[in-house]
């Protein structure tokens, strides 16, 4: 589906992907579901702050 991903991991409920990850602008992170749909979020913001807050752009894909 979508090789360039970071992390491509099966979902399993609500929680933090990677824990503790270092993540840039442009980095991608995908989920894939049970049912082949990906969640890929698309790094556009990492805040300088303490919290390790960052803004994302999502796409979800399905396989046809």
């Amino acid at each position: 589906m979508n090789s360039d991903c970071l992390a491509d991991e099966r979902a399993s409920g609500y929680g933090t992907l990677v824990e503790d990850a270092e993540w840039d602008t442009g980095d991608r992170i995908c989920v894939r579901s049970s049912s082949d749909v990906l969640l890929v979020l698309q790094v556009t913001d990492v805040a300088n702050g303490q919290d390790g807050s960052m803004e994302a752009r999502a796409e979800l894909w399905k396989r046809p």
